[in-house]
């Protein structure tokens, strides 16, 4: 799977997915920024207000915030443009060369009036390749340079803290979640086998639907169905449970982080207006 991916999918496109990375880049550092600098500005202006300190320029940071808030939407904009135009180029790619290389078989050059249907059985893996690749890859390369870029900024402040907050990320946002993880993946799989099972039990009743109304089967086969529908149901009502859980395990995740860095930064010689930004950042 991984020389498939390399091969077909970053090789013939590495230039188109290099711009969508660098967008993606600039995307999340405009991203981070503009709240903490937000925060910065919210702090410092309440310190102006209450000392009374007429030589303050307000109009820099907040022109800074504007200008931060418009780059953010365009490359967010320009971002998502690059990266579903590549992938739809990708997708297109994969499935000239598969429907050239099933085409030369002689089944299907019998198959005149199936061609579609043999050609869209033969391709859908690839839109599950490709929704891996936006649904996962890109968000979670956009969460590791959150973090990379938080830690570089703290670095110039405080090492310590920015120790701290790299450790406490690691924890709260790659170890415990896989624990959620885990058990997703194991309802996953037993979700899937009763939908097969349940799929192959209608393929059977219909085969012998004869025989269930001869001996008066219908009640036991409504049951079976039934039954099999009723498992289905609280295996995905457990999923979105856990999927719930996950979502608050990194919200409280980022609450806390950002919490303890506040409260430790005054510790570490690091001013209130600062302290808040950063705070806000992370939050």
């Amino acid at each position: 799977m991984r020389d498939f991916i390399v091969t077909y999918i970053v090789d013939p496109f590495k230039d188109k997915w290099r711009r969508g990375f660098f967008l993606l880049s600039l995307w999340t550092i405009a991203f981070v920024a503009l709240p903490a600098i937000s925060g910065w500005f919210l702090a410092i202006c309440s310190v102006v207000f209450v000392t009374a300190n007429i030589g303050f320029s307000y109009l820099v940071p907040s022109a800074i915030i504007r200008l931060l808030a418009i780059f953010r939407t365009a490359t967010r904009y320009f971002e998502r443009l690059e990266n579903h135009k590549t992938t739809l180029d990708v997708q297109q790619s994969l499935q000239l060369k598969i429907f050239k290389s099933v085409a030369k078989l002689p089944y299907f050059k019998k198959q005149v009036n199936n061609n579609s249907s043999l050609l869209e059985n033969s391709t859908q893996g690839i839109d599950q390749i490709l929704n891996h690749i936006l649904l996962w890859l890109l968000p979670f390369a956009a969460l590791l340079l959150t973090i990379s870029v938080y830690f570089i900024f703290l670095v110039i402040f405080s090492r310590v803290i920015a120790i701290e907050f790299l450790i406490s990320s690691v924890i709260l946002l790659f170890l415990v979640p896989q624990i959620v993880f885990r058990r997703n993946k194991i309802l996953y799989l037993q979700l899937k086998d009763i939908r097969e099972e349940n799929h192959q039990s209608l393929i059977q009743s219909f085969r012998g639907r004869i025989e269930i109304s001869k001996y008066n089967m219908e009640d036991k086969a409504i049951e079976s169905n039934e039954h099999n529908r009723m498992k289905i149901e609280r295996l995905e009502s457990k999923i979105q449970i856990n999927s719930f859980y996950l979502q608050l395990i990194a919200g409280l995740g980022f609450s806390y982080i950002a919490s303890f860095l506040l409260w430790h930064s005054s510790q570490q010689g690091i001013n209130a207006p600062l302290a808040i930004g950063v705070f806000f950042g992370i939050m």
